[in-house]
């Protein structure tokens, strides 16, 4: 109870004035702060989601890992950024889509083969830091709605995030490899005393 109180607190007051606003206002925050912590809380909610009934929805993960892919792909669009910048109700909407896109992938990345895990990691981090290169090094604005200077500082931003990414990917695969490893060789002594 405690903590779906201060899940809706958290989120509450990022999607509200005056932290909304705030980060709505400079590139660097929405696409390296909000739409993270979007997809973190949305996922923090879909890894409670007991598996069984995630399991009738997305029996092996991956129609979560599209839409999550999905949603990203979308809102990180220029014309998507400057839409949801202009409106409140685009706004409220990529919110929303974020939430329901890390609840996708909080249900079911426990699902995912490790290879798919592996996959989709080493492709965010790609993803990542070709927008970084991108956004940094492209002489003419992009989004309408950001400054030359807070396109270029995204940019620069998204490299160094994509390289903390790639580090926090491996470790997070290679955490999850050790256990089902050790999940595989426990299963295996329970076959062999039985």
């Amino acid at each position: 109870m405690i903590l779906a109180l201060a899940w809706l607190l958290v989120t509450g007051a990022l999607l509200a004035p005056p932290l909304d606003p705030y980060l709505d206002g400079v590139m660097v925050r929405v696409v390296l702060i909000q739409v993270p912590l979007l997809l973190v809380l949305g996922a923090l909610v879909g890894r409670r989601t007991p598996d069984a009934a995630a399991r009738r929805w997305d029996p092996a993960g991956f129609t979560g890992l599209a839409f999550a892919a999905g949603a990203l792909v979308f809102w990180m669009l220029p014309r998507s950024l400057d839409e949801a910048a202009r409106s409140e109700v685009m706004d409220q909407l990529r919110h929303l889509s974020l939430l329901a896109a890390g609840f996708g992938l909080g249900a079911g990345w426990r699902r995912l083969p490790f290879a798919a895990r592996g996959g989709a990691s080493i492709l965010t981090v790609a993803m990542l830091g070709a927008m970084g290169v991108f956004y940094s090094r492209y002489d003419a604005l992009v989004c309408g709605w950001f400054t030359l200077a807070q396109q270029r500082e995204a940019g620069a931003a998204m490299l160094r995030a994509s390289g903390l990414a790639l580090v926090a990917f491996a470790a997070l695969l290679v955490l999850t490899l050790a256990r089902e490893h050790r999940e595989q060789r426990r299963a295996l002594a329970a076959d062999s005393s039985s």
